[in-house]
């Protein structure tokens, strides 16, 4: 397993570090710190964050795009920590979007269980979508192995069977995959 990559979006320095303490101290991690939604919404883009901790108000008001466009961009477990007394509200907000809400001032242990939940939903949630790219994939590639049969029962006049066995026996000849032999014969029938 990797080390857990965490960003933390604060525009309090003494905040940011302190939250970095505490979390390296729970568990051997990478935290990266920044202190704008710009920055932040930048680093999602080229990094791969585990949990995203957004400490509000962030730059004096609570920025919604900024959060719409985090939960957008990446896989990432969002956590918001807001005062308590705007906590239920955003919560209730945030609720449909998989955003946990915490309340400050922070309790330890409330926040390293937030922490442990986010990480286990960012990594389910990797993981089902690391599936979902190879059962993608894989529908593509029968996709386009249908799509030679019905090529060759066209062009070849062969049943279906017959095509079948084609792609089959092409596949070990080569020593290709069917999926290489079918692009093959998509591209010397279609123009």
């Amino acid at each position: 397993m990797s080390k857990p990559n965490i960003l933390v979006v604060c525009d309090k320095e003494s905040f940011s570090l302190s939250i970095r303490k505490l979390l390296q101290s729970h568990t051997d991690c990478s935290v990266e710190l920044s202190s704008t939604a710009m920055d932040a919404r930048d680093r999602a883009r080229e990094n791969v964050f585990d949990v995203i901790f957004v400490n509000t108000p962030l730059g004096g008001d609570m920025n919604d795009d900024f959060i719409r466009t985090l939960v957008k961009l990446c896989y990432s477990s969002v956590i918001i920590l807001a005062p308590m007394e705007i906590r239920d509200k955003l919560s209730d907000k945030y609720w449909d979007r998989g955003i946990m809400v915490l309340g400050k001032p922070l309790r330890k242990a409330e926040f390293l269980s937030a922490f442990d939940a986010g990480m286990l939903a960012a990594r389910r949630t990797r993981a089902l979508y690391n599936d979902n790219i190879k059962l993608r994939k894989k529908i593509r590639e029968l996709k386009t192995i249908d799509r030679a049969k019905v090529l060759l029962v066209e062009y070849l006049k062969l049943s279906e069977e017959q095509a079948h066995k084609y792609l089959e026996q092409q596949a070990m000849e080569l020593r290709k995959s069917k999926f290489e032999v079918a692009q093959s014969i998509i591209n010397t029938y279609e123009y």
